[in-house]
């Protein structure tokens, strides 16, 4: 287990103005610290006036009219914007806070800095990497596997047991953790050397005693297994099998070999008798890694899966989410799709979208 209390040597965290309903814009009060925080040239904010409030570049008119009083401030937020937009940034009626933390992503990429930010979905700390497009999801846009979450924080219950199989950088841990309180327990699980060490930082970050991180891959038996491990920018596409995402077939994956472990046998090694949730998703591999946790399916009789359903990186690893759910139904498991609002609608496996975290159980129960 990784120690309670280590300090993160990252940048502390960036205090944005407060965000008012009243005005769902930037203003000239959180102009000057966005701009400041990109390190770029001074302004005098104070000649913006005060009714005036910013949108996309290529809809601000009251900026194309400052064009020729303010060509400076114009010139630095056509970049600044730009800028954004090429991150993923959604700058219609955007928002100061959510600007903020765009604009802070976008300065930590160009001096390609990793930085603590504060991840609204979940409530706690993680080093974000602003090389990986995952962070913007995390901590800009709020909006990651929004449906999952949602299940899993109406499912989670205090002193509940939970695995996270393929835990990156630990944001389905860390979600986790924090629901399953300090009577709880959560074991993730994470092959890559670099991204595990991402994963214990953030575990010490949140000063988590109750979970446990092991360094190995998670598959049907015990042993050694090439692994395809890529870029910072690609980590999350790391995988046994050749790596087939549209984003990723590009990327330079090196071949390594990690050890292997059964969900079973770990159980066995570490006397966990219970287990309440689990969650998998390692990129094609998740048959593998069910089957080697049979004996646990079927002495939990109440255990719930989320499980990522990818037609394209199952059939990388040798198999098809057909057989996958076959599997499952003969051990009484039921597929749902999570809803919006976090509640449960049976659906078949032809109906599932590729690449999409399914929630399965032996009922439909939320």
């Amino acid at each position: 287990m990784w120690p309670a209390g280590a300090v993160s040597t990252a940048p502390a965290l960036c205090a944005m103005p407060a965000y008012s309903m009243r005005h769902s814009l930037p203003t000239r009060r959180t102009l000057r610290p966005v701009v400041d925080g990109l390190g770029g040239p001074d302004f005098e904010a104070s000649r913006i006036g005060p009714d005036e409030y910013l949108v996309d570049i290529m809809t601000i008119p009251w900026l194309k009219r400052e064009k020729q009083r303010h060509p400076l401030l114009y010139r630095r937020l056509t970049k600044v914007f730009s800028a954004l937009v090429s991150i993923g940034a959604s700058l219609k009626w955007v928002s100061p806070w959510r600007l903020g933390r765009y604009c802070r992503c976008l300065s930590a990429t160009h001096r390609a800095a990793p930085f603590v930010g504060r991840i609204p979905q979940i409530g706690t700390l993680m080093n974000c990497d602003p090389r990986q497009w995952i962070t913007a999801s995390w901590y800009v846009r709020g909006d990651y596997e929004r449906n999952p979450v949602a299940g899993l924080k109406h499912y989670l219950r205090s002193g509940m047991v939970c695995l996270d199989i393929g835990a990156n950088a630990g944001f389905y841990t860390l979600l986790m953790a924090r629901r399953v309180g300090p009577r709880g327990r959560v074991y993730a699980f994470e092959p890559t050397v670099t991204t595990f060490s991402w994963l214990g930082h953030n575990i010490a970050l949140n000063e988590l005693e109750n979970v446990v991180a092991e360094n190995v891959a998670v598959t049907d038996r015990a042993g050694l297994i090439e692994f395809r491990v890529g870029p910072p920018d690609l980590s999350v596409y790391n995988s046994i099998s050749e790596v087939v995402h549209p984003g990723a077939r590009d990327g330079s994956f090196e071949r390594v070999f990690v050890p292997t472990i059964t969900i079973d046998d770990y159980c066995a090694t570490k006397a966990i008798d219970r287990v309440d949730c689990v969650k998998i998703d390692v990129e094609g591999a998740e048959f593998q890694a069910l089957k080697g946790m049979q004996k646990t399916l079927a002495s939990n009789e109440d255990i719930v899966l989320l499980v990522e359903f990818g037609q394209t990186t199952a059939a990388a690893c040798g198999t098809t989410i057909e057989s996958m759910a076959e599997w499952l139904a003969s051990m009484g498991f039921q597929l749902s799709r999570i809803e919006g609002n976090g509640r449960l609608r049976p659906i078949t496996c032809g109906a599932l979208k590729d690449g999409e975290m399914v929630w399965v159980a032996r009922s439909a129960r939320s």
